[in-house]
């Protein structure tokens, strides 16, 4: 009896969690917030579904309902989305230029753990004046004037007002 060799092609389905790996807020102010949002998309062709969702690290800067997702199932082609937002605390360690994280853990059923690391940078004004502690005029004739030069800076780059609330002025009475 004659043989025939027949091929056979199967395709499978997968689900392929697409999953970002950080999140990055940089330069926001004590104060403001900042928002970023959280995208959780599948290029499979199956769906998957997120198993546990758990966020650690420096919570009470960031807002988020990530826990949402839990039990979520995401199609193929498909995504959800939530917005991450950060909201640095005035604290005396944030002068200048404090960096903080947040780490969020995500399960799903197609057996993937991903792990996206979040990043924050608060910054808060901090002024500067050169001279940095005295303006000298040095000798000036009475009735006469003279002028000296103050600069103020507000570094890093964080809008910050600046009001003189008080002038001293001191010297040798010439008598």
């Amino acid at each position: 009896s004659p043989q025939k060799a027949i091929s056979l092609l199967s395709a499978g389905t997968v689900a392929t969690p697409d999953i970002p790996d950080s999140i990055s807020f940089s330069g926001t102010r004590v104060g403001d917030t900042a928002e970023k949002t959280l995208t959780l998309e599948n290029g499979g062709n199956a769906p998957y579904t997120i198993t546990n969702v758990t966020v650690t690290g420096d919570t009470d800067q960031f807002s988020e309902n990530l826990t949402r997702f839990e039990n979520q199932s995401v199609s193929d082609t498909d995504s959800i989305s939530e917005v991450v937002t950060f909201a640095p605390t005035d604290s005396e360690e944030a002068i200048n230029e404090t960096e903080t994280t947040l780490n969020i853990s995500i399960e799903t059923d197609a057996g993937a753990t991903e792990t996206i690391d979040v990043t924050a940078q608060s910054i808060t004004p901090d002024i500067e004046t050169d001279p940095d502690d005295k303006v000298g005029f040095g000798d000036v004739e009475l009735n006469d004037r003279t002028t000296a030069n103050l600069t103020v800076e507000n570094t890093p780059d964080a809008t910050a007002s600046v009001q003189l609330e008080d002038a001293i002025v001191s010297g040798e009475d010439p008598k």
